[in-house]
C-alpha cells in the first residue's frame, strides 16, 4: 500500500482511497502511535517495521521510550516526529 498522505492530490483519491485517509488523518490527530498504526500510516509492513527497530534503524526521537528502554514490550511513536520523518522520507 503506497502512502497517500504525501503522494496524491485529494482530487486523484479514489473513495476507497479518501476512507483510508480518513482513517490515516484520525490516527495523526493523537500524540502517540502504536506500531501498527505506525505501519498503517507509513505503508510498512509490520515485520520489517519490527526488525528496523531492533536494529535500531528508525531515528530514535521517533521512539516514546528510544531504543536505550526498548526491551520488546509494546512500541509506541511520537506522531508529530512521524509525520516529520516521513515527509523527508
Amino acid at each position: 500500500m503506497q502512502n497517500l498522505m504525501f503522494d496524491k492530490k485529494i482530487g486523484e483519491l479514489t473513495v476507497g482511497e479518501m476512507l483510508i485517509l480518513s482513517n490515516q488523518m484520525g490516527m495523526v490527530k493523537k500524540p502517540t502511535l502504536t506500531l501498527s498504526e505506525f505501519c498503517e500510516i507509513a505503508g510498512a509492513d509490520y515485520r520489517r517495521v519490527k526488525k528496523l527497530i531492533m536494529n535500531k534503524l528508525y531515528p530514535e526521537e521517533m521512539l516514546v521510550y528510544g531504543y536505550k528502554n526498548y526491551r520488546g514490550g509494546k512500541i509506541m511513536f511520537y506522531t508529530d516526529k512521524v509525520l516529520e520523518y516521513l515527509k523527508q522520507k
